[in-house]
C-alpha cells in the first residue's frame, strides 16, 4: 500500500531517493510534453528523444507561475490523463496572496497527498485517540459556539476508527474568551488553528493561567510559525506547536520532525527546490530562496517548476536519520517582504517584545505602505502616553538598519484576508 511505501522510503539514504525522484521527474515530464500544450515547447530543452530526457538541463525550463495558471487554465489540461488516476476535480486556491488560482487533480494524486501528511502526523507523534478541536475559518455561518461534532475520524482511514479520537469544529471568529471555554469544555485533546489565533490564546491563557486548556500539542496552519509563538506557547500552554506546510494546489509538501525539529519534504510525491531568486541556482544549507514545486502524481494539470510564492531555508541533512530533504522552515511570502529605493529587501520579523513592551499592543500588523514608511497597526488597552512609540521605532530602525518613518495607527480591529489567514507583515507597495 501507498502508506507502507512512504514508511520505507523515509529511510533510504539521499542518493537512492533522488534517483527515485528523477525516475518520477521523468515521467511526468514526458507526459506534460506530449499531452499538454502548454508545455509543449517549454519542456522542449529537456527532450532527448522519443521516451528519454536529459535533467541536466533542468533549470533551463522556465518557471511555472500563478499568473501563468490564471491565464492558461485550459491549455494547462492534459489531453489524456490515465482512467486509473480516478476522478478529476477541481480546487480553488483561499485568494490570500491576491491571486487567487484553480487547478485540475485527481483522486490518485489527492490520496498521495492525504498519506504523505498522515506520514508527517506520525513524525509529531500524535495520538490519535485524543480528540482534535479546530478553529478554522468555516463557512458563512457555520460551526458557531458551541461548534459542531464532525461525524468522522480524524485518525487516517486506514487506522483502527474505534481507537480514533472525536473531530470538533469551531468558527475562528468567535470571541476569544468562547474559545477557550469551548477548549475546556473538549478535555484533553489536541488544538488545530492559525498561528495568529494560537497566539491570541496563548496571550490570554498567560495573563490568566487558571483559563489554560488541556492541550496535547498544536497543529498550526496557513501562516508563519515564528520563535517568538513557539516560546510563548511553551510557556504559557505547556505544549508544542507542530507546523505543515502545504498549499492548495499541491497538498501537504512538508511537516515538522519531533526527532530533528527539520521540515522533512515529501520527496516522494514532489520535487522541491528552494532556489536563489536572483540567479536561479539551488540554495545551500542556511540559505533562502524561492520555493519551486513539481507535482509528480498529478497528470490531469501537471505542475512543472511551479513557483509557490514562498520562500523557505534550506536545512542541513537531518540528524534524525529520515534521508528525505529537509526545510528550516518557510519564512514567508513574497508579498510580505519589504523592498527600500536602495534596492535593498528585507524579511521582516519584529521581536514580540517590540509590540508588546513599547506599545502594550495584543495585536499587530506592519504594512510598508511607502518607499520608506511603515504603518503599525495595533490593537492595545494602553494609551499614547503609556506607550513608548520612539523606543519601538528606534528598535525597528536597529532591526531594518535604516532610518524609516512608522505611522502609528491604533485600532479596535485588524482585518484578516478573506480566507481568515493573518499576515503579520504585509508590503502594500504597487507590484513591480
Amino acid at each position: 500500500m501507498f502508506q507502507d511505501m512512504l514508511a520505507s522510503c523515509q529511510w533510504l539514504s539521499r542518493e537512492e531517493i533522488r534517483r527515485l525522484q528523477d525516475a518520477a521527474v521523468a515521467d511526468i515530464v514526458l507526459h506534460a510534453w506530449r499531452t499538454v500544450p502548454l508545455y509543449r515547447d517549454r519542456l522542449a530543452p529537456l527532450i532527448a528523444g522519443k521516451d528519454t530526457i536529459d535533467l541536466s538541463r533542468w533549470l533551463q525550463v522556465p518557471y511555472l507561475t500563478r499568473s501563468n495558471l490564471q491565464d492558461n487554465f485550459e491549455a494547462l489540461k492534459s489531453t489524456d490523463c490515465p482512467a486509473s488516476h480516478g476522478r478529476m476535480h477541481s480546487s480553488k486556491s483561499s485568494g490570500s496572496t491576491a491571486q487567487p488560482v484553480e487547478i485540475l487533480t485527481t483522486e490518485f494524486a489527492a490520496t498521495a497527498a492525504t498519506v504523505a501528511s498522515a506520514r508527517g502526523m506520525g513524525w509529531a507523534g500524535i495520538d490519535y485517540r485524543l480528540n482534535q478541536a479546530q478553529i478554522v475559518p468555516m463557512p458563512e455561518g457555520a460551526a458557531p459556539y458551541p461548534g459542531e461534532r464532525v461525524d468522522a475520524s480524524w485518525a487516517p482511514y486506514w487506522l483502527d476508527d474505534a481507537s480514533s479520537g472525536s473531530w470538533h469544529r469551531l468558527d475562528h471568529t468567535t470571541p476569544h474568551d468562547l474559545q477557550l471555554k469551548w477548549l475546556a469544555e473538549r478535555g484533553r485533546c489536541y488544538l488545530g488553528s492559525m498561528p495568529s489565533n494560537v497566539a491570541e490564546i496563548a496571550r490570554r491563557v498567560a495573563e490568566q493561567p487558571n483559563l489554560k486548556p488541556d492541550l496535547a500539542g498544536i497543529l498550526t496552519l496557513g501562516e508563519i510559525v515564528s520563535q517568538d509563538l513557539r516560546e510563548l506557547v511553551r510557556a504559557a500552554l505547556e505544549c508544542e506547536i507542530w507546523d505543515g506546510y502545504s498549499t492548495n494546489e499541491l497538498g501537504c509538501l512538508a511537516r515538522q520532525c519531533r526527532d530533528c525539529s527539520n521540515f522533512h519534504v515529501t520527496d516522494e510525491i514532489a520535487l522541491v527546490e528552494v532556489v536563489d531568486e536572483a540567479t536561479g541556482r539551488p540554495c545551500a544549507p542556511g540559505e533562502t530562496g524561492s520555493v519551486v514545486v513539481t507535482s509528480f502524481f498529478n497528470y490531469a494539470m501537471p505542475l512543472i517548476r511551479y513557483q509557490v510564492g514562498d520562500l523557505a531555508t534550506v536545512a542541513a541533512p537531518a540528524s534524525c536519520g529520515r534521508g528525505l530533504s529537509s526545510l528550516q522552515g518557510i519564512v514567508g511570502r513574497r508579498r510580505q517582504i519589504f523592498r527600500f529605493p536602495d534596492g535593498a529587501t528585507v524579511m521582516p520579523g519584529l521581536a514580540t517584545r517590540y509590540f508588546s513592551g513599547f506599545l502594550k499592543a495584543r495585536k499587530w500588523q506592519v504594512a510598508q505602505i511607502g518607499d520608506e514608511t511603515l504603518e503599525i497597526r495595533f490593537i492595545s488597552d494602553a494609551t499614547e502616553d503609556q506607550q513608548d512609540r520612539a523606543a519601538f521605532a528606534d528598535a525597528a530602525n536597529k532591526r531594518f538598519q535604516r532610518e524609516l518613518i512608522y505611522v502609528f495607527k491604533q485600532a479596535d480591529e485588524i482585518q484578516a484576508q478573506p480566507s481568515g489567514k493573518f499576515f503579520e507583515y504585509v508590503c502594500e507597495l504597487p507590484p513591480l
